[in-house]
């Protein structure tokens, strides 16, 4: 079964700001062969994205984007062989994802077609969010396997 709600408020670009803020509350969990509930595996409970930006004029557009969510469930690892804890199944979860991410574009509006150049840099705060937990058959250690750090990205877009 899953339930859940989402809050979802949009500022449109009328003057020279803009923003979204939306909020996802749920919980997703079910009922194995064995008959016991158990979490669904992307059962984060929560996600809450902000985004922002404002006109900068002539046509440059600095934006921003927040990610928070809950802990993704996962099973447990035993740290004396490195199996998997089976009868734990999803019994822990990982640790709180967030991410911050910055903006800035310029547009050329001609007849027909806009251009868009950008740098975009995510992961502005070089976070490094645990995507899950593995085992190291050489160490025999548990280890976080994290996700990349800061990442730029420079790029066009045409639009027609």
């Amino acid at each position: 079964y899953s339930k859940g709600i989402e809050l979802f408020i949009q500022k449109a670009l009328t003057t020279n700001y803009f923003g979204t803020l939306s909020l996802s509350l749920f919980d997703a969990k079910y009922t194995a062969l064995d008959s016991v509930e158990r979490e669904s595996d992307y059962n984060n409970n929560f996600i809450l994205t902000a985004v922002g930006g404002y006109n900068l004029g002539k046509e440059w557009i600095a934006s921003s984007k927040i990610r928070l969510t809950g802990g993704r469930p996962y099973t447990p690892i035993n740290p004396v062989d490195g199996t998997q804890l089976v009868t734990e199944y999803n019994s822990a979860d990982l640790p709180l994802y967030s991410s911050v991410d910055v903006r800035l574009e310029k547009r050329w509006n001609f007849k027909g077609w806009t251009l868009v150049s950008y740098l975009d840099i995510q992961n502005i705060f070089n976070k490094k969010n645990v995507t899950e937990y593995k085992w190291n058959k050489f160490t025999r250690q548990i280890e976080a396997d994290e996700s990349l750090g800061i990442l730029p990205t420079i790029g066009i877009n045409a639009m027609f």
